[in-house]
């Protein structure tokens, strides 16, 4: 019995480790066909993440900008209120005392300022608030006077004359801007008023925080990423010297692929590099020599053959996969791809333990209700409710970042945006507001075109005991809003 016993474990083992060598010989040899691809993926992947965080960064200076241009906007009576000196010595205060509190709370932002039309307010009215190359608070610096400097002299006036020449929002750089001695980029904005040009309003982003975030990816071992600007000339690689042939430049900026694969060989070493172009038209480089790529192969490959003969590593490996995914999945709804009640919960569990805890927070609540979905499922159907609630929520995403966007229930989003951006979540809650009552006047197909009720709140440590009563006030304000809404547009009675 006992020697039956043995030869059937014999017996066991051995068809474990033949069918453990079949399988991973298989699964080496199905590998090398497929790892090159693979090995693209990961460098898309990388690409893909830090590009987004880059852009993430521009994308909020825009927003900024665009959101003062128009209060700057609404608060200018008419062109020709610049040709009174007063007027123009209050408003730059009171348009001043903005830009300054939105630069101290940014520290992203190198500098701020508004310049009026040369030839309606003078060639120095305005304001120029910066930080400089020798202090990190910002304060009221003398303004360039543009009759000084020409078009071609763009360090020092670039930023007024290339907007205004070209009439549309525009980046420029990165430069070194002789006012601040700041090394920066520049968002500005053209503003016109009832048809004419009536100055400029920009942002300056100090490029050692860009630098800095660049430095900071790693590609392999020793692969690392620069940036080529507009034309394809090198414009940041750190301590790095890549010497990009003029070739390879070439097919970056020319190719009209979002994301763009090649090769170049320097010192008898091939470099793999995937770019793409980030949101102010520089590109994104990330380059990593070939026999790194092929050396990761080699270490997958050796771990497969590890995984395949020691079964209870590869079962260990697999459950903390799937423990893993589940955790991930448990935070992702399903139907918007948004963050799902699940993590809401923990993020308000952990703004409570804050609060609790009696440390300084700040927070904003903005709450978003779907118009008009009951109706929908019940006219038209619940596949067309769903795909009301993904349009609304890419609706909601274009305005806040979508890690801070949670569906919290069937057509009620939240976000929550901490810290010293939300003030500025308030602006664009408002924004929100503004377009959604216009959506509503001109309303058609509401599955693709959705009306959404807002409602926010910022949290008063005065009147908030918790983070329910901060939540509570910004739902009674999507209430007034969503009453609003019908009473704007009594033809929609709640139904389609």
């Amino acid at each position: 019995m006992k020697k039956t016993k043995n030869k059937l474990i014999t017996i066991v083992v051995l068809g474990i480790v033949v069918a453990s060598l079949l399988v991973g010989g298989t699964g080496v040899a199905s590998f090398r066909a497929v790892m090159n691809e693979h090995n693209h993926e990961i460098l898309l992947h990388l690409c893909k993440e830090n590009k987004e965080s880059m852009n993430n960064r521009l994308r909020s200076i825009e927003t900024q900008v665009n959101t003062l241009e128009d209060y700057y906007l609404d608060h200018l009576p008419s062109p020709e209120a610049l040709s009174d000196e007063s007027f123009v010595n209050s408003y730059t205060q009171e348009t001043g005392e903005i830009g300054y509190s939105l630069i101290r709370n940014n520290k992203s932002v190198a500098a701020v300022y508004l310049r009026f039309n040369a030839e309606l307010a003078g060639t120095k009215a305005g304001f120029f608030i910066s930080r400089t190359a020798k202090s990190s608070e910002p304060e009221y610096l003398e303004t360039t006077d543009l009759y000084k400097y020409g078009r071609e002299d763009t360090d020092a006036a670039g930023w007024y004359y290339i907007p205004k020449d070209k009439g549309e929002p525009v980046w420029i750089g990165p430069y070194h801007n002789p006012n601040n001695g700041i090394f920066m980029i520049s968002y500005v904005r053209p503003m016109y008023k009832d048809g004419t040009f009536v100055g400029v309003v920009g942002m300056d982003i100090d490029y050692r925080i860009i630098s800095r975030e660049i430095d900071e990816i790693k590609v392999y071992d020793t692969g690392y990423a620069v940036v080529l600007d507009n034309e394809g000339e090198l414009s940041y690689a750190g301590d790095h010297s890549p010497l990009i042939p003029k070739a390879l430049s070439t097919a970056i900026t020319e190719d009209d692929e979002e994301y763009v694969f090649s090769s170049y060989t320097r010192k008898q070493l091939m470099y793999i590099t995937v770019s793409s172009r980030l949101y102010n038209g520089d590109y994104l480089v990330l380059l990593a020599p070939e026999s790194e790529i092929y050396s990761a192969r080699n270490k997958l490959v050796f771990t497969i053959i590890l995984i395949a003969v020691a079964v209870s590593s590869l079962i260990i490996l697999i459950l903390t996969g799937m423990v893993n995914r589940i955790l991930s999945a448990s935070h992702i709804d399903n139907l918007t791809d948004a963050m799902n009640r699940n993590a809401y919960l923990e993020r308000v569990y952990s703004l409570e333990d804050s609060i609790h805890s009696g440390k300084k927070v700040s927070y904003a609540v903005v709450i978003f209700d779907i118009n008009s979905l009951k109706a929908v499922n019940d006219t038209i159907g619940h596949a067309a409710g769903d795909k009301m609630i993904r349009n609304s929520y890419d609706v909601i995403k274009k305005h806040f970042p979508s890690d801070n966007v949670y569906r919290t229930g069937g057509d009620e989003f939240v976000v929550l945006i901490e810290k010293k951006t939300c003030e500025i979540a308030v602006k664009i809650a408002e924004e929100f507001r503004n377009a959604m009552a216009e959506r509503g006047r001109e309303i058609c197909t509401m599955p693709d075109e959705p009306a959404i009720s807002c409602g926010y709140a910022v949290y008063d440590p005065t009147v908030d005991a918790s983070y329910e009563d901060t939540f509570n006030r910004a739902d009674e304000s999507m209430y007034d809003d969503k009453q609003a809404f019908y009473s704007s547009n009594p033809q929609m009675k709640r139904r389609i």
